[in-house]
Formats: structure tokens, sequence, C-alpha cells
């Protein structure tokens, strides 16, 4: 599906430090996290503020069910969606006239915004940043759930995991595993740790993590340039991106750069954690590490 984009330009950099904030301050979901399980009901006026579940609805052709959507959600101009707030501040007075019947909203809003959403006698489902690639396809499950779609969840959802577990038991047995630093954000520099759904890209390519004993995802150019990894993935947008390039090419004894290994991920899709967008970034990732399935470079597909 082709959607043009209504989105703020710094979008996937707003998405970035979202993610970084929720990891580097151990956030977790809160007791209304959403969990599979099974309503009674499904939701026919759904105001999304989270945008990897908005996009989840139009990859699960839901989209007639969403009254409204936060000002960084990606939609169909034609659609006029209404805005409802953002990733991390609901504008209740907005959301209340919409009048849904289920508002789903990120981790990174506050529990007060919650409670008061809740006061008007809307029901609230919180939608946290998930640890693994199985996380994921339990929330797009769940979705499915409350949107009268559980069926075709289930089975994007094993289609994609069919795909995943095929790319990964392919290279998982090869050796050696080659290094792989991924970058999220500039300034200050962070990366992808383990317990994460995007360390599963990496994971799921055959290769190690050279932050794989860190907790705390701040990390300097000299630990990078230390581990020497054998590729670089920058996870921005725009100028950002390119800049970054720039500068770790700079490190002309580093594998990555003498290999010319240093790509760039659209934040747009890789921090967007819904299974199209996982598998979209794993088989990108695998092209540029040369992995090949039957003899077909992914690159190619």
């Amino acid at each position: 599906m082709n959607i043009n984009a209504r989105f703020l330009r710094k979008t996937g950099l707003l998405l970035v430090t979202a993610i970084t904030v929720a990891w580097l301050s151990g956030c977790g979901g809160s007791p209304r996290t959403a969990l599979p399980g099974k309503d009674t009901v499904t939701f026919s006026r759904v105001v999304s503020l989270t945008p990897s579940v908005t996009r989840s609805m139009y990859q699960l052709e839901a989209e007639d069910r969403l009254a409204g959507c936060s000002s960084y959600c990606v939609v169909e101009e034609k659609d006029s969606i209404v805005v409802a707030g953002s990733v991390i501040g609901p504008d209740i007075e907005k959301i209340v006239s919409l009048r849904p019947d289920l508002v789903i909203l990120s981790e990174f809003i506050s529990e007060n915004d919650v409670k008061t959403l809740e006061k008007f006698g809307l029901r609230v489902e919180v939608f946290r940043s998930p640890e693994s690639f199985d996380e994921l396809c339990l929330q797009f499950i769940r979705l499915g759930q409350l949107t009268g779609k559980e069926k075709e969840a289930e089975q994007i959802a094993a289609d994609i995991k069919d795909e995943v577990r095929l790319l990964s038991d392919e290279w998982e047995q090869k050796s050696p595993k080659p290094g792989v630093f991924m970058q999220i954000g500039s300034s200050p520099i962070f990366t992808v740790l383990p317990g994460t759904y995007m360390d599963d890209y990496i994971k799921f390519c055959g290769a190690e993590n050279i932050a794989a004993d860190l907790t705390n995802g701040i990390v300097g150019r000299e630990f990078v340039v230390a581990k020497n990894p054998d590729y670089i993935f920058i996870v921005t947008m725009g100028v950002a991106g390119d800049l970054e390039k720039e500068q770790w090419s700079r490190f002309s004894l580093m594998n990555a750069v003498r290999q010319n290994n240093i790509h760039i991920l659209d934040s747009r899709i890789a921090c967007e954690p819904t299974p199209e967008n996982f598998i979209k970034t794993l088989r990108l990732m695998a092209g540029y590490m040369g992995k090949e399935l039957d003899g077909q470079p992914l690159s190619d597909q």
C-alpha cells in the first residue's frame, strides 16, 4: 500500500529519542500494557497515538476504524484522520470529542493522562516498546483481536515468522559471526542494546552486537573504534544519517570503513515495530551483509 506521509519532519528522530529514553530509564509497560488475550467485543472507533499501531491498522486493512491519530503517525491523506495529540502527549479534549470506544497509547504517555481518559469512561490500552520480535508479533495479534482482524493478524504474523525463521536458521550456523554496531541517534550516540526487538535484527542476521555486554546505550566513538565492527548501521533519516556516515568514514582502519560497510536504515521503518517493518529491515540488513538464501542475494528480492 502506498501511503502518503502526513508527519512532522522530525518524525523519525523523535521516535528514536522516545525509544532511547525508554531503554535508558528502564521503562516497562504500565499495568494496562496490551497483552495477548480475548475480548468479547471489538472496537470500531479507535484513537491511536502510537505510530506503529497506526501503521499496523493499515497493514491489517482496519484503517476505517481509525478515528484519530498522533501528529507523528503516517496515514493516507484521503482518510482525513483527526490529529488528537502526539506520541508523548494526548489532546484530552480532542480525544473525548471524537467519542472513541478504544484509545491506544504508547508507554511514554503519563499515568495521569491515562487516568484522566479513563475518568471519561474511555477504554485505554498501552502498547510498550516490544523487547523482542516475538513480543512484537504478539502485540500485532492483540491489535487484530481488538479491531476484528484477529485471523488476518495471525496469518500475517505466522507468514513473517516463517520467513524470519528460515533466514535466521540459514545464517545461525555460519561462522565467524561478523560484529555489528547499530546506531540510533547522534547527540548523543546511542546503540541498540540486548533485550530489545532491534537487537533481534542483528541476531537473526547471524551477527554479534558489539554492545552485547552494555546496559547503558550511550557510547563514544572510541568504544566503537575499539570494538572494530565489520558493519555499521545508522538508524536515522535525512541529513543526520549522511553526516554520521561521513564521521565514521574518517576511521579508515576500522573494518566497516575499509570494507565500505556503513549503511543507513530509515528510522520510520526500523523503529516502528510491526511484523512487516521488521522483515523489511531484516531483508535490507541481510542484503547489505551479503547474505543469500538458496543462492539468491536478498538485496535482489
